[in-house]
């Protein structure tokens, strides 16, 4: 240990004494003093514009690192944003035809019920008119068996009676079952399974008391009319004696 401080004694002297030297050297000799200070400046200057560079080149790369990095992250985006794209349109046409196979479904489904419901129109007109034919035909029977004198006045009006009642009556349930029934499940009730909601079907108390009342005009009409007939008839059978009974009493010449 004491043979190290020793060591390290003699070296520092040995260093003060070429410093002092070096010192008394350049004191001596200016020009070779100025001549060092320049190779210090020089080498100090040259060691820091080193540093500099090196600094300056790994801020340079780190930034451009970066900047290759953002660019990157950029492009990443950029083809999401495509792939996105893509994604959507994909989806909008399977969506487009989706819906386009739901609309042709229901304007099938429609076009089957509004064809059902045009052709059940026709067959309720078949049914009215075929009823009021085989009513006229009732009618116009009796009225024949009662010229005939085969049929009593008040049986044919009871039969015409009891015929316009029936007639009445399949009218109304007819009615009925084509209001309440028949025309709620198709297009014209405009019901599309609870997507669009229902419309609201208006509550009218008065409409059955308005077919009441019409039920009772058309009783009460056809009353009269069997009435008329009735008296047409009476009138009809008073004036065929009295008509034949003159040519009965004419002198023959």
């Amino acid at each position: 240990m004491a043979g190290l401080d020793a060591i390290i004694k003699s070296t520092s002297m040995s260093q003060d004494v070429e410093l002092a030297t070096a010192l008394g050297s350049f004191r001596n000799n200016p020009a070779q003093l100025q001549a060092f200070l320049q190779k210090q400046q020089a080498s100090v200057y040259d060691d820091i514009v080193k540093q500099k560079n090196n600094t300056f080149n790994k801020v340079y790369g780190d930034l451009n690192r970066a900047s290759k990095s953002q660019e990157s992250v950029l492009m990443y985006n950029q083809r999401n944003k495509e792939l996105s794209s893509i994604h959507d349109q994909v989806y909008n046409n399977q969506k487009s035809m989706a819906t386009t196979v739901t609309n042709d479904k229901n304007l099938a489904s429609r076009k089957n019920e509004m064809n059902e419901w045009t052709v059940g129109n026709k067959n309720d007109t078949l049914f009215v008119y075929s009823s009021l034919f085989i009513a006229l035909s009732g009618l116009l029977l009796c009225v024949v068996l009662w010229k005939l004198g085969i049929m009593s006045a008040s049986f044919c009006g009871s039969f015409a009676a009891l015929l316009i009642i029936i007639f009445v009556l399949t009218l109304m349930n007819r009615y009925q079952y084509t209001d309440l029934l028949r025309n709620k499940r198709y297009w014209n009730r405009k019901n599309f399974g609870g997507k669009y909601g229902k419309i609201p079907v208006p509550s009218c108390p008065g409409m059955m008391d308005d077919n009441t009342s019409g039920v009772a005009a058309l009783t009460q009409y056809a009353q009269d009319a069997q009435k008329s007939v009735m008296s047409a008839g009476e009138n009809i059978s008073n004036v065929m004696p009295s008509s034949a009974n003159p040519a009965q009493g004419a002198p023959v010449v």
